[in-house]
């Protein structure tokens, strides 16, 4: 129920972290120290965002780029959470640290821009803290399909609690074909002893559908249901199961 940050320069994109494009003769050891401190010190979290196409608000777990690049090619899945949930979830370690979480800015000139970055800074922690959306928050346009808002956190490594933050789980498309996975999917869901148990239930899953105007998330919980049935069959713990959330959801 946890979320890790990752060093930046573990990225894809080969531009992140990478501080080579700055101004060295403004102030080379500056430089030296800031692209050091970066990957050792600092961390990021990648979110996608709800989008627009014309005037439709679509929901970003329907990026069909990022289902294929991020899941598996459709065979994995997609968290959906709440934002002002997960920060106030998280307030008391956050309060600690220096966090930003907005959204990345897409061009085809991503390097830091030398004109807009601060000039005086006593520190490389200041230094990083002054500039963080030059060095952090600019990306070439070719991911703009990715709607990305980041979590950056001055810490090599940071674990977000999430267990408040999920508003549902989104199967990839191909997960229902494969009649093994949405078994070991419900296993999780219905035992007792698995931490899964105490925060899901059947609404707390959607499924991602291809579809002639795009892509589609919608309640998958019938998927499941169908499987339960039939696990309820040759099992008593999901006979109990179904009996239960059934009266808890009718």
């Amino acid at each position: 129920m946890t979320l890790r940050s990752s060093a930046l320069c573990k990225m894809n994109d080969l531009n992140e972290a990478n501080l080579d494009s700055l101004d060295w003769n403004a102030d080379f050891m500056m430089m030296i120290k800031a692209e050091q401190y970066v990957k050792e010190q600092c961390s990021i979290i990648s979110f996608t965002k709800n989008y627009m196409t014309g005037p439709i608000c679509e929901e970003g777990s329907n990026h069909p780029a990022l289902w294929a690049h991020y899941a598996e090619n459709s065979n994995g899945v997609c968290i959906v959470l709440d934002k002002d949930i997960l920060l106030d979830m998280n307030k008391k370690k956050l309060s600690k640290l220096f966090y930003k979480l907005e959204p990345v800015k897409y061009n085809i000139h991503c390097a830091p821009d030398d004109k807009i970055m601060q000039k005086k800074y006593s520190d490389v922690t200041d230094f990083v803290r002054s500039n963080y959306r030059e060095l952090f928050y600019k990306k070439h346009t070719d991911w703009s399909y990715e709607g990305e808002d980041r979590f950056f956190v001055e810490a090599p490594e940071l674990y977000l609690n999430i267990k408040g933050a999920i508003k549902y789980i989104i199967l990839g498309g191909r997960i229902k074909n494969n009649e093994e996975r949405v078994k070991q999917i419900i296993e999780q869901i219905i035992t007792p002893g698995t931490l899964s148990y105490r925060y899901f239930n059947m609404h707390s899953f959607a499924e991602m559908l291809p579809t002639i105007n795009g892509y589609l998330t919608v309640d998958a919980s019938h998927i499941l249901h169908m499987q339960l049935q039939n696990m309820a069959k040759t099992s008593s713990l999901a006979t109990d199961w179904l009996k239960w959330h059934e009266e808890k959801f009718k």
